[in-house]
């Protein structure tokens, strides 16, 4: 699951080349522009909530359900035998 985020900082024009170690190998990783981040902000902190909860997709689910598209066992409608 992703969480926005907000960064703060300076973003410069650098054209940068680094190797990242990967499960296969490495890999190489090339850029434009170098970001120094002087803070990280998470979505709670600059005022709207995170939209992947618990709560949120029970709400996706009953909307599903009530629409005829999720079952109860949480398959859909064209999942079903």
């Amino acid at each position: 699951m992703h969480e926005p985020v907000r960064l703060t900082g300076k973003l410069s024009i650098e054209e940068t080349n680094h190797s990242f170690r990967i499960v296969d190998g490495e890999v190489p990783m090339r850029a434009s522009y170098i970001l120094d981040a002087t803070e990280v902000e998470t979505a709670p902190s600059f005022g709207s909530p995170p939209q992947a909860t618990n709560e949120w997709a029970a709400s996706i689910a009953e909307r599903l359900r009530a629409s005829g598209q999720l079952q109860d066992n949480g398959t859909t409608n064209e999942e079903s035998p």
